[in-house]
C-alpha cells in the first residue's frame, strides 16, 4: 500500500499510478533496491555499520540515489532501516552483523513498554537533511519514505533479535493482550512520526505493504523470469493504480543486471497493453 502525500508532478508514473489516474506504463521500484546487490553500495558498507550509514545524511543520500543511476525505476526508496525510529528514542538496539536488530534487554513487563516516548524531529535531523537534499536531486522523482510496520518492531523488541517462528511474540499476544496493544499502540505513534518528518522534509509518498513478484524469481532463467514478469503485469490490469514491485526486498544475490532488465519489460510491455 502506498499513501501518496504531497501534490508532486503530474508527469510522474509512480504518483499519476498511486492517484489511481491513467498512465502509459506500469510504473516500476523494487524493496532494497539500494542494497546488498549493488557493488557499489557494499563499497560503501565496507566502511560503515548499517547503523552509521542510516544516521548520516549524505550517506542515506548517496545509497537512495545509486540504483536510480543504474535503472529506470520510476521512484526512489529512502534508505533506512526499520530500527532506526527506536534507537532515536533511546533504545539499546543495534543491527548485529549476519544476524540483525538485536536488543540487550527484551520487553517483558508494562514498564517496559512505558519507557517509550515519542519521537520529535529533534531526534532524527539526519533523516530531514537527507530527504531535503534528495528532494532536491532527484529533480521530480519520487522519493519514498521508509519505516517498519509496528509488528515487525514489536517482534525484534520482544524476542531480543530475529526470530523464525516469533515464539515470545504470539505468547504474549495471546497471554497478555492488554500489554500487546499498548505496545502495538505505542509503535504505532513512534512509526508515524518517524514518516511524518520525512513527509515534512519533502517525500511524495509513503509505504507499510509491497508486492507482488517472489524475489527468489530474480534469481531464475531469463525465460521463466519474464513469463512470471508478464503474467503480474496481466493481473494488475485489473486494479486501478497497479505499481509493480516484490514481494519482499532484493536479495543480496540478485544481479543488478537482472533488475534493469526487469525495470525495462515492465515499462515496455505495459505500454504496448495501453496504446490504442
Amino acid at each position: 500500500m502506498i499513501a501518496v502525500v504531497t501534490g508532486a508532478p503530474d508527469e510522474s508514473l509512480f504518483l499519476r499510478a498511486c492517484r489511481r489516474e491513467p498512465v502509459t506504463a506500469t510504473p516500476v521500484w523494487f524493496m532494497r533496491q539500494a542494497g546488498r546487490s549493488l557493488p557499489e553500495y557494499r563499497a560503501v558498507r565496507d566502511r560503515l555499520s548499517m547503523l552509521a550509514a542510516c544516521t548520516t545524511a549524505d550517506v542515506i543520500a548517496e545509497l537512495t540515489l545509486q540504483p536510480l543511476r543504474r535503472f529506470a525505476v520510476d521512484a526512489a526508496i529512502l534508505f533506512s532501516d526499520i530500527v532506526v525510529p527506536l534507537r532515536a528514542v533511546g533504545l539499546d538496539i543495534d543491527i548485529k552483523p549476519g544476524v540483525g536488530p538485536v536488543t540487550a534487554q527484551p520487553f517483558r513487563s508494562d514498564a517496559d513498554v512505558a519507557k517509550l516516548r515519542n519521537l520529535e524531529p529533534g531526534d532524527v535531523p539526519f533523516i530531514t537533511d537527507a530527504v531535503t537534499t534528495l528532494v532536491a536531486e532527484l529533480r521530480g522523482t519520487p522519493l519514498i519514505g521508509f519505516a517498519g510496520a509496528p509488528f515487525t518492531l514489536a517482534s525484534y523488541l520482544i524476542e531480543g533479535g530475529p526470530s523464525r517462528n516469533h515464539e515470545r511474540t504470539r505468547a504474549l499476544m495471546y497471554g497478555n493482550p492488554a500489554m500487546w496493544h499498548a505496545l502495538l499502540a505505542r509503535l504505532a505513534d513512534i512509526t508515524t512520526a518517524f514518516l511524518r518528518v520525512q513527509v515534512d522534509a519533502g517525500a511524495a509518498a509513503v509505504q507499510a505493504l509491497q508486492g507482488n513478484l517472489d524475489p527468489a524469481l530474480l534469481l531464475a532463467p531469463w525465460p521463466m523470469l519474464e513469463q512470471r514478469v508478464r503474467q503480474v503485469l496481466v493481473q494488475g490490469r485489473v486494479a486501478e493504480g497497479h505499481v509493480f514491485n516484490l514481494g519482499h526486498g532484493v536479495l543480496p544475490q540478485t544481479d543488478p543486471d537482472v533488475l534493469a532488465r526487469v525495470t525495462d519489460l515492465v515499462h515496455e510491455a505495459s505500454a504496448r497493453a495501453v496504446r490504442p
